[in-house]
């Protein structure tokens, strides 16, 4: 199925990485954008990492103060109760598949600069791209934007595909007082 040239109007960043998962799980953010992240970006790597996805329809909000930053655990049991709309989209299945990513692991101050965060992100492992990826017309351009990393990774006999997202509504659900 061809993308619409008009309705994809979005930037993903994505990575090609000679890596296993527990290196990605040590990365911070900026090492993976600098592309110092411990020598592991690779042209002939076997893993494709997504580390910015974006659609047109994001509007910033206002960032909520949060004292007491939370633990890993805390975190975790906060995704897993689906209250994380990004968490959430990344649960949704894409490109044809039967389901969507899961969670790897949790990482604390992977980007401290994230407030709306606060300071973490999630490795989200998407299924092994093992048959043709097809992308979603009637989808949302984030979800295609996913969807054309996939078909690349199939393309170039990938079949491994990570997202180091954040878990967006972090903070405004803790300031909600909802702990």
């Amino acid at each position: 199925m061809a993308v619409s040239k008009n309705k994809v109007k979005g930037l993903v960043t994505f990575l090609r990485l000679k890596t296993v998962e527990d290196q990605l799980s040590s990365l911070k953010y900026a090492e993976l954008l600098s592309l110092k992240g411990k020598n592991i970006v690779d042209n002939n790597g076997n893993s494709l990492v997504c580390i910015s996805i974006c659609g047109p329809n994001y509007k910033q909000e206002s960032i909520p103060h949060v004292s007491k930053v939370p633990t890993p655990q805390e975190v975790k049991e906060y995704l897993l109760m689906g209250k994380d709309s990004v968490y959430n989209f990344h649960l949704k299945p894409k490109g044809g598949f039967n389901k969507g990513a899961n969670l790897v692991s949790i990482l604390p101050n992977a980007r401290p600069e994230d407030k709306r965060a606060l300071g973490y992100n999630m490795l989200l492992k998407y299924p092994k791209i093992t048959k043709e990826v097809r992308i979603s017309d009637s989808a949302s351009a984030a979800t295609q934007l996913l969807e054309a990393v996939m078909l690349i990774a199939r393309q170039l006999g990938i079949e491994n595909v990570y997202a180091f997202s954040r878990p967006a509504g972090l903070a405004k659900y803790l300031k909600r007082g909802i702990s």
